[in-house]
């Protein structure tokens, strides 16, 4: 599964900016082309979190994500 980030296929990511619900943690992110990498940790059992996600592209879009969590604790990754 893919995100379209811009109509420009040479658009890129300049910036990002990456929070998470209290509870949560963002250990890390990074940018590589068109893709956001969010390393997290923390949590509850079994609580849903939300991880959000601004990005600014070369092109000067803004672009607003929201990814929905859902802490598993039983396996690994």
């Amino acid at each position: 599964t893919g995100v379209v980030i811009s109509s420009n296929a040479s658009d890129t990511i300049s910036t990002r900016s990456t929070t998470a619900d209290p509870g949560l943690i963002v250990d890390s992110s990074s940018i590589e082309g068109t893709i956001v990498f969010v390393t997290i940790s923390g949590g509850v059992h079994g609580k849903t979190y939300r991880v959000f996600c601004i990005i600014v592209t070369s092109a000067g879009e803004t672009i607003e994500a929201i990814l929905f969590v859902k802490v598993d604790k039983s396996k690994a990754c």
